[in-house]
Parts: structure tokens; C-alpha cells; sequence
């Protein structure tokens, strides 16, 4: 067993007025200087395996002063070195510990041995993972937001003008190109048309359907962006039911400027929320026409819809055989990520032969699935292949 070394040597109570200290004078000093919001973790001890050359590691009992999607700032008993190699072993809220990789990206001496060491994760968290942030309504990663740093394009589904013209309003510094459907209709029809759109902001009232509806078609027809649904109603079940449904999150009005423009960087931005977002078919190296590329996409969707009835049967071994034919097909239509999760999957399932503990995997299958973004269909070259093949 690794020995791990505690080079702090401060008592429980020690370590709180350092705390303090900290948050009171430095960290006011960074406040404007800071992208990711940070989560303080109060008095949580950790281990830090920090590299000591090629193939050592020296592993330190820490004192985690607080955690963000990419990174942490722990109080350490030594000075390390910028750009070291460090791994941050935490205890997620399952009570599982995980082992984080990154790099030290500063270090300076707070008093004694005492140092305030900075680290940037290698790959992004979800700071949600491992700490219980109670009563927060919403969870977004950016602490502050440069409004014109946000490009991409943005489909607004509200039938109300005055809305409409708000939601702009809290848009204006930014460069999105923002389109407009006043029912849930037209905005379908557009993302029918228009595979760029990256986010869609919709009311959960329309006049010719409910955002929950809009939510579902919009997903049935492959769309693969972030969908946001806007409401004034505080019904408790109402977000769980549009985030079962497909959604990705619900804003209750009034929706200030600052939380739409944090809400619009987690999906655009967020490294959190990397690989959440529209996945792209890369059927244009296959050779393959997109219609059977879509024909694929379809089946995918039947093949979720199986596996979430296999889960319910606990019928592990139909689950293993679905995964496996998306793995081994998914890459001839140029959607070799999907292939890449379905095979993480099975690596999960064959190492705890269980479905609940895969369960997180599976699910991340299936979202994946969800948002995978269609190619577009060019109908004479359907009805020409049609023609040749003899069919109608």
C-alpha cells in the first residue's frame, strides 16, 4: 500500500482560520478574474499523488479548499513545482473514490509550510458529482460570462412578441444569430431544415402544443442541440418530467439576463459539457447517401427504446447483445463515438455483471443516442436511387 504523507500537521480547527483567511482576502481579489464557479468543500481532507520524476509519486494528505469543473485549489504542506503532473483522489457523493488527473498550476506560500496549490484538471468535472449542492436551483458552470464571447445560433420558440423581444434584449452584446417560430410548428420545421441551430429557448405554453410535446417531436425528428424550456409555472415535478421527456433544463420567468447568459455558455461553452452536446455523423467518409444514414439513426432510437425495456426486465444479457450491434455497426455510418460508448458500456457491464451499477453508462448511451444531429436528406436523390433500385 502507498505511504501518504501528511505534511500539513494542523488540527481540524487550524485549518478553518487558514480557510477563512483565504476566501476573505484572496479569493476577493480573484472573484472578477474567475470563469468556472467555484463550491467550497469547508475542512475535506484528500490525497494528491504528485509526479517525482518519470515513474515516482510522492502522495500527500491535502486539505481541499474548494472544487470547480476544471479544477481545484487545495492547501498542501510542500511547495511544488509549476506544471507538475498530479492526480486529486476524491470521494464522490456515492462514496466512491475517483481519481482526478491534472497539473499544478500554481503554488505560493501562505505561512510556515502551509501552501495554497493550484490545480487544472486534465478533462472537466461535474462538480454536482461530488458535492451535495442542496437547495440550488440551477447548476451552471460559468461564474461569469463574457456576453461576447457567445457565437452559435439560437432558435427561440415563443408565441408571445413581448417575450420574444426580451429574450433579444438580454441577447444584444452578444454574436448569436438568433431565428424566431411563434408556435411549436415552425420551430419544428425549422429544425427540420436547419441542422446549425445550437440551442432552442421555447415556452412551455405554445398555442399548438406544450413544451413537453415540442420537447419529445423535437427529439423524434433527431434534433441533438440543448433544448430550454422558459415557464412561469412552479409545478415540483415539471423540470424532472421535461428533462425525462428530452429537455435539458427549465428556466422559471422572470429569467434574468445574467442566468439566460450563463445558461446559454453551459451549453455553447461549458467544458462540463463536453460530449452532452449535438453529435455530427461523419457519413461524408463513408461514402453512404444521408438518407441511410438516417435510416441507421432510426434504428439506434429502436435499439435505445429496447434496451430501456431490457433494463426493466433486468435482462442483462439482451442488453450486452443490442450494445454490442451498435457497436459494431455504428462506425460504418461515420458514428464512431457512438461505437466508442457502446464499447465502454460493455467494459462496464462485463466488469460488474449488474445493470444498476452500469446504469450511468447506459444512460449516457442512450442521451447519446438522443442527440445525435441528421443529416440532410436531398429527396430527388431518394427518388433517383429509388427509381434504379426497381422500387417505388
Amino acid at each position: 500500500m502507498a505511504k501518504i504523507v501528511d505534511t500539513l500537521r494542523l488540527s481540524e480547527q487550524q485549518v478553518q482560520v487558514i480557510l477563512d483567511e483565504l476566501e476573505t482576502h484572496q479569493d476577493s481579489e480573484r472573484l472578477s478574474k474567475r470563469k468556472a464557479r467555484r463550491w467550497s468543500l469547508g475542512v475535506t481532507k484528500i490525497v494528491i499523488s504528485v509526479a517525482d520524476g518519470a515513474t515516482n509519486w510522492v502522495h500527500h494528505l491535502a486539505v481541499a479548499r474548494n472544487l470547480s469543473s476544471g479544477g481545484a485549489a487545495v492547501m498542501l504542506g510542500a511547495f511544488v513545482h509549476n506544471d507538475t503532473i498530479c492526480k486529486v483522489c476524491i470521494r464522490n457523493r456515492k462514496g466512491q473514490v475517483q481519481q482526478v488527473a491534472g497539473r499544478v498550476v500554481r503554488c505560493s506560500l501562505i505561512r510556515g509550510r502551509v501552501h495554497d496549490v493550484g490545480i487544472a484538471f486534465d478533462s472537466a468535472i461535474h462538480s454536482e458529482d461530488f458535492i451535495d449542492l442542496g437547495n440550488e436551483e440551477y447548476v451552471f458552470d460559468a461564474e461569469h460570462v463574457d456576453p461576447e464571447g457567445l457565437k452559435g445560433q439560437v432558435l427561440i420558440v415563443e408565441g408571445n412578441r413581448a417575450e420574444q423581444k426580451l429574450l433579444a434584449h438580454h441577447y444584444r452584446n452578444t454574436h448569436l444569430d438568433l431565428e424566431f417560430a411563434s408556435d411549436g410548428d415552425t420551430g419544428l420545421s425549422i429544425l427540420k431544415q436547419c441542422i446549425e441551430i445550437d440551442i432552442v429557448l421555447l415556452g412551455y405554453v405554445l398555442s399548438d402544443m406544450s413544451g413537453l410535446h415540442f420537447v419529445e417531436r423535437a427529439r423524434e425528428v433527431g434534433y441533438g442541440g440543448a433544448l430550454v424550456v422558459l415557464t412561469g409555472e412552479r409545478t415540483a415535478d415539471l423540470r424532472s418530467i421535461l428533462i425525462a421527456g428530452g429537455a435539458d433544463e427549465l428556466l422559471h420567468k422572470p429569467c434574468t439576463e445574467d442566468l439566460l447568459l450563463r445558461a446559454t455558455h453551459e451549453y455553447l461553452c461549458s467544458p462540463a459539457r463536453e460530449g452532452s452536446g449535438p453529435i455530427d455523423c461523419g457519413h461524408s467518409g463513408t461514402g453512404l447517401p444521408p438518407h441511410l444514414v438516417c435510416e441507421f439513426i432510426d434504428e439506434l432510437i429502436e435499439k435505445s427504446e429496447k434496451i430501456a425495456d431490457a433494463i426493466e426486465q433486468d435482462e442483462i444479457d439482451q442488453i450486452r447483445a443490442i450494445i454490442q450491434q451498435i457497436r459494431s455497426s455504428s462506425p460504418n455510418f461515420g458514428l464512431g463515438v457512438i461505437g466508442d460508448l457502446a464499447h465502454s458500456v460493455l467494459k462496464q457491464l462485463d466488469a460488474s455483471m449488474s445493470i444498476e451499477e452500469s446504469m450511468e453508462a447506459l444512460q449516457r448511451l442512450q442521451l447519446a443516442v438522443r442527440r445525435i444531429r441528421r443529416p440532410k436528406v436531398d429527396e430527388t436523390e431518394v427518388q433517383e436511387e429509388s427509381l434504379s433500385d426497381g422500387t417505388t
